[in-house]
């Protein structure tokens, strides 16, 4: 039950991004396919229905009781809307893109943008942010994907296609950013009529792992900031989400007019969490701690716990900090795991924090 000096996670998740301290370190995680077995499901079957979407989602909550959710499945229910073919698999394995839209230089410009409610499995995506917001809006933030348009060009081409027009067909390939920046404007717009007040921006491109931060500047950063000045002018928050083992924290950080940003800070090359805490601390909420690659699949409980406890002290102190995982929670994630992570916020996360 519920204190009187208890938060909701909806107070708690907006005073840590107003860099004040809440009751308890919130518990972020993008779970999107990990929900599905919530629901009793394979993945193929929860991805094609928003009522299953919703349900498994609604579990998710009901069950951990983390202080955000993420509704999606996978990378190829955003690509099916720009006429992807997508090949699902029996039980837990993801989706996968099966044949790409873009395949040849001259169809950056046969792109088109596509219906942002019905095209492919969109109407799939927002029925389910309907179901969710009509249950839980009041209560949990529901959090929105705009994936980069430079991120979705690689979900539309092959990643070799894109880094190939880069250097031989750059016009043609702003061509197709071109259509693709606008069509997640439109995409923002159905998300918020659905029911989104906070957005996830995906950038799984912005990492040396992928592009120089000359090639990301020129054609990512450009589309990247155009779609957040269309978002903040709307006076709706955004976090950023940054894959790779050695992304472009400073040149996000630095900026881009966010109000968050997520990495897998426990992998990456350049900043921990306490380093970015003194860097950035002052201005961005930080989220991350604990490492989907190791402890939460393949560890105990108790190590998950040790992590978390470790991320807080990193940088919970003073507020503007979410523990987290610093990417999608893996399907695969044992139950006790993700247990552990939001016994550790409750454990050692209560402000003020005490090393």
């Amino acid at each position: 039950m519920r204190t009187s000096s208890e938060m909701t996670p909806k107070e708690r998740f907006e005073c840590a991004l107003r860099h004040e301290e809440p009751d308890r370190v919130p518990v972020f995680f993008m779970a999107m396919a990990a929900t599905a077995r919530e629901a009793g499901l394979e993945i193929a079957e929860y991805s094609k229905d928003p009522e299953k979407l919703a349900r498994g989602q609604i579990a998710f909550y009901e069950r951990y009781k983390p202080d955000c959710l993420t509704p999606g499945t996978d990378i190829s229910m955003t690509g099916s809307s720009y006429g992807t073919k997508t090949e699902f698999h029996e039980g837990m394995t993801l989706p996968t893109i099966a044949e790409y839209a873009v395949n040849e230089p001259e169809d950056w410009e046969r792109l088109e943008a596509p219906d942002p409610r019905r095209a492919g499995r969109r109407g799939v995506y927002l029925g389910a942010i309907e179901r969710i917001s009509a249950k839980l809006g009041d209560e949990v933030p529901i959090l929105g994907f705009i994936i980069t348009p430079l991120t979705l060009s690689s979900w539309v081409a092959p990643l070799r296609r894109v880094v190939i027009d880069m250097k031989k067909n750059p016009d043609l390939l702003h061509k197709g950013l071109r259509t693709l920046t606008d069509s997640v404007k439109m995409r923002v717009e159905t998300s918020i009529d659905a029911g989104i007040s906070y957005f996830i921006m995906v950038t799984t491109r912005a990492t040396r792992d992928v592009f120089t931060q000359e090639q990301y500047r020129k054609f990512g950063m450009v589309y990247d900031l155009e779609v957040l000045d269309y978002v903040i002018r709307k006076k709706i928050p955004v976090i950023v989400h940054l894959c790779g083992a050695d992304p472009l924290l400073d040149m996000v950080a630095t900026e881009y007019p966010i109000d968050g940003i997520n990495w897998w800070d426990r992998g990456e090359k350049t900043y921990n969490l306490s380093e970015m805490k003194a860097k950035y601390g002052d201005r961005i909420t930080l989220i991350g701690g604990v490492d989907q690659t190791r402890e939460l699949i393949l560890g105990s409980p108790e190590e998950v716990e040790q992590q978390a406890k470790d991320a807080i002290m990193q940088a919970a102190d003073g507020g503007g900090f979410m523990l987290a995982p610093g990417c999608d929670l893996p399907p695969i994630t044992p139950p006790e795991n993700i247990k552990a992570m939001i016994n550790a916020a409750k454990k050692y996360g209560k402000y003020p924090i005490n090393p």
